[in-house]
């Protein structure tokens, strides 16, 4: 698994794209998440680069193991940032094996209520697409059900001993959400979806079939446990459309998407039928190109897969905002670029109208990432019945 330096599948990106993937900490954190390359560059060979900036870097990508791999292995690296890497890398392989503890829990409450259920996103993503689990950090789980079985779940997760951490369900219900957070046993956060799609503003655009995708999983093993996950179609089509609504910027979630893309059971006459079912072409269509611009594809996808981003307009303003703005974002930039990506939609159109909404909205006071609205009790035992007898109703909410 290499998406090598050498391949030629790499997308011109202008020159701004050229030279940020010449600056010294872009090629570390990229040379980080490539098989191929790491460790096998030595510290020196990326002159000039900052300390305090290589760590708000593989913050902000979440490449913080395979960068302290990298180093560690190439060698020459400051004993100091070594040690300090060294130390997170192994918190990081102790919350790993908490959660694949919590995960063998869950497994066996579900089992036991008979209640259908995959996992999906980071434990897996590790386990099934990384050459190693430990490049992959991850720190909590998320898992799909139905809909129809979201509150017998979420009761057998609480009987269990999990314990609520959303908490405001007069917001839950308000905003029709389809997941919450609960945290388990051992401490693991685990976000209940009942659709991949939390907004119910974009499942209206954005229709992914929950009980298609329950239907047609497929085994993984995650430590010891065997569970069900995405087949690689909707794997691949769950990483587009989260990579793009969550800002596309992340060599993590860019990673994320270019593993995906070696599934030897991957099946891209399905993947772009199933695309243009669910409204997800252009949100893939924009990541795929962004991929492209900053790492080589070891599976390069045809060139259907491409086609939206080449051909509609909000393509080419992905396009035209990543080379304002070139990935992998850098502590020195003012702006990630995120607008073309948390922004598409289904049609050029109708990705414009959200932009133009969201530069309205963003007028307004920032919100606080450290107090969640969704955590303060409001609502209780009534609002939360009401929310799930719309949810488990005869429409999809």
């Amino acid at each position: 698994m290499s998406g090598g330096r050498a391949g030629a599948t790499r997308q011109s990106g202008g020159a701004r794209q050229r030279r940020r993937l010449a600056e010294p900490l872009a090629r570390l954190l990229l040379d980080s998440i490539d098989d191929s390359v790491r460790g096998t560059m030595p510290f020196s060979a990326y002159e000039g680069i900052d300390v305090d900036s290589l760590n708000a870097a593989v913050f902000t990508h979440r490449v913080e193991p395979p960068v302290y791999l990298h180093l560690r292995d190439a060698g020459g690296a400051p004993t100091d940032l070594l040690d300090s890497m060294r130390a997170r890398y192994q918190f990081q392989i102790g919350r790993q094996l908490q959660v694949q503890a919590d995960l063998a829990q869950l497994s066996a409450v579900l089992g036991d209520a008979n209640l259908p259920w995959l996992t999906m996103k980071g434990p897996v993503l590790a386990e099934r697409l990384w050459a190693r689990p430990d490049l992959r950090q991850y720190v909590d789980l998320d898992i799909l059900v139905d809909r129809r079985d979201f509150g017998r779940v979420l009761d057998a997760l609480i009987a269990s001993g999990a314990e609520m951490i959303d908490n405001n369900w007069d917001l839950v219900n308000r905003q029709m959400r389809a997941e919450v957070s609960v945290r388990l046993p051992n401490g693991t956060s685990l976000d209940l979806h009942w659709h991949v799609v939390n907004s119910a503003a974009l499942r209206r655009s954005f229709r992914f079939d929950t009980a298609q995708m329950l239907g047609r999983a497929v085994e993984a093993k995650i430590g010891s446990t065997t569970v069900l996950t995405l087949d690689p179609a909707d794997t691949l089509l769950h990483l587009g459309y989260h990579t793009a609504h969550s800002g596309g910027h992340r060599l993590m979630w860019l990673k994320d998407v270019e593993r995906a893309t070696t599934d030897p059971d991957l099946d891209w006459s399905e993947v772009l039928r199933r695309a243009r079912a669910g409204g997800v072409e252009l949100a893939l269509a924009v990541v795929l190109a962004r991929v492209a611009r900053v790492m080589d594809f070891e599976c390069p996808p045809p060139a259907a897969a491409f086609a939206p981003a080449r051909h509609a307009p909000w393509g080419w303003f992905a396009a035209a905002n990543d080379r304002r703005h070139p990935a992998p974002t850098l502590p020195s930039d003012r702006l990630s670029g995120q607008i073309a990506f948390k922004n598409t939609r289904r049609s050029s159109v109708a990705s414009a109208v959200a932009a133009l909404a969201s530069l309205k909205t963003r007028r307004g006071p920032i919100p606080s990432a450290i107090d969640n609205p969704l955590h303060v009790e409001s609502g209780g035992a009534a609002t939360r019945a009401s929310y799930l007898r719309v949810v488990e109703g005869s429409r999809e909410p």
